[in-house]
């Protein structure tokens, strides 16, 4: 039962991750009915400018905000949500920049068109992160204890680290933001009425180009 529960926490912890993902994929394919293949290489590139942005110099980095497991709590917290905000604007640009040149000017085109856009969109964010950050492995020391938070409370048999509950107390609330507008909220009429199609969108505010876009990069920023 223990390695039950175990298995349950960390795939909890990697899910709320691949939840963030899901919900891009979502949002977009809801407004546009476009399957974008190059959303997953956005995540990677906004993975890339984290790491170049904590890892040390010496490996390889740029070391602006470096953080180390020594780091003190409350700089790393700080470096942390810096960082973090960083890369939720610099993706979001960069999301939004794709759509406005790739998928926008094909909105009317055939299915197929916007598809081959998105795949060579793909392939193209795939070789900017290779010449970017090489072809191999990067790795970075967690810069989290490895510590067992459940160990004070008498629980040596479960394990639940420091870096698990950082995921899903920044996860959470993002997909909780992220969603809730959808269908919630003044935005909910707009997005309902794009995915319905052009027709039903034309007679709402705002357009069906400022929705998608939106999205875009709404749906980046959460990464």
């Amino acid at each position: 039962m223990d390695a039950l529960i175990q298995v349950l926490i960390i795939g909890l912890a990697n899910g709320l991750i691949f939840a963030l993902v899901a919900l891009g994929y979502t949002l977009v394919y809801g407004i546009i009915e476009l399957i974008n293949f190059a959303h997953g290489d956005v995540f990677m590139l906004g993975s890339m400018l984290a790491y170049f942005l904590i890892a040390p110099t010496s490996a390889g980095a740029w070391g602006i905000f470096p953080i180390t497991a020594d780091t003190p709590l409350p700089l790393k917290i700080g470096q942390i949500l810096i960082v973090l905000a960083i890369c939720m604007v610099t993706m979001a640009t960069l999301n939004a920049t794709i759509e406005r040149v790739a998928y926008r000017p094909l909105r009317n085109a055939p299915k197929l068109a916007p598809l081959i856009s998105a795949i060579g969109m793909s392939y193209v964010l795939q070789n900017i992160g290779l010449v970017w950050g090489g072809a191999y492995q990067r790795t970075i020391d967690s810069v989290f204890p490895s510590t067992n938070l459940l160990e004070p409370l008498g629980i040596t048999t479960i394990a639940v680290t420091p870096a698990q509950v950082f995921v899903g107390a920044v996860t959470i609330p993002l997909l909780i933001a992220r969603a809730r507008p959808v269908w919630r909220s003044c935005c909910t009429t707009t997005t309902r009425s794009t995915s319905s199609g052009s027709g039903s969108a034309s007679i709402r505010s705002p357009p069906r180009s400022w929705a998608a876009s939106g999205t875009c990069r709404a749906r980046c920023s959460v990464r």
